[in-house]
């Protein structure tokens, strides 16, 4: 099979090591070359890896048989949709199936609405009012920004956040950030 992977991180390199087999020929479109999957890709080529068009034109002219986008930026940004419509089968979830896991808030909804276990107890925050009403209410959070930050944005009570003032102002940091996007 001829695969190509999306991505070019740790996570990627893994999956680029179980994909480039003796019966497999690997291809891989990165944001910037990764030496060690370099090596293992036939070829690789090198552009926005959250611009479908982009990803799209890179592999226009090549004969692959299944895509696979790995990092949730790609996801978020429908890479896996941009292959499928150049007819390469995908094994990655489409902007809509992966907005489960790039969409916090969409998925705690998604939760809350049809009454899944699992969910934990959480409010979506526009208004620093509501934020300290919150904190005060929960007294130990876990605050995160809506979309998607790469795993670096939660801070939570007693790790990253010290007080209920630090908690709260970080809540406001994020609250406006979100107002001027």
């Amino acid at each position: 099979m001829r695969i190509v992977l999306i991505g070019g991180g740790a996570r990627e390199h893994i999956i680029a090591e179980k994909l480039a087999t003796d019966d497999n020929e690997l291809f891989a479109v990165m944001q910037r070359k990764n030496p060690a999957i370099a090596m293992l890709a036939k070829k690789y080529f090198i552009c926005d890896i959250n611009n479908a068009e982009a990803v799209a034109n890179c592999l226009k002219n090549e004969d692959i048989d299944v895509g696979f986008a790995s990092p949730d930026s790609t996801l978020a940004a429908g890479i896996s949709d941009a292959l499928a419509k150049i007819g390469i089968l995908v094994a990655s979830p489409s902007k809509a199936a992966a907005r489960i896991e790039w969409d916090k808030e969409f998925a705690r909804t998604l939760m809350t609405r049809h009454k899944i276990k699992g969910s934990p107890e959480h409010k979506l925050i526009t208004h620093i009012n509501d934020a300290a009403k919150a904190i005060k209410e929960f007294e130990e959070v876990a605050i995160k920004p809506v979309g998607l930050t790469a795993g670096k944005g939660v801070r939570v009570s007693g790790d990253h956040l010290n007080s209920n003032e630090e908690a709260l102002n970080y809540a406001n940091e994020l609250i406006k950030k979100r107002r001027s996007a």
